[in-house]
């Protein structure tokens, strides 16, 4: 029975890895980090990275934006929409 590698196959790259090479994951991983939904896209240009562009999406319930305008206006989301006749026609004194 053979002892298991502690070591992951790519660690030894990892420790060869030049300088700017580390700052680049550095700044991959940092982007990544709190990435929920979205995509990291990298530029490459002659083997080297020079641009990295990062899409977010976010996705929204509406049940819960209507429950927080009801929050913050007191009162029922769909008042605001509902037509108000008092205020549509106009009176004559």
């Amino acid at each position: 029975m053979s002892a298991a590698n502690p070591f992951h196959p790519l660690d030894h790259r990892l420790a060869s890895l030049e300088p700017r090479e580390v700052k680049w994951l550095c700044l991959l991983i940092e982007h990544l980090h709190d990435l929920r939904f979205g995509s990291l896209h990298l530029v490459v240009h002659e083997g080297c990275i020079v641009q990295v562009e990062r899409t977010e999406k976010h996705r929204y319930d509406m049940n819960a934006a209507i429950s927080l305008l009801k929050e913050d206006k007191g009162g029922s989301p769909d008042a605001s929409i509902q037509h108000n006749p008092s205020k549509a026609t106009k009176t004559r004194k």
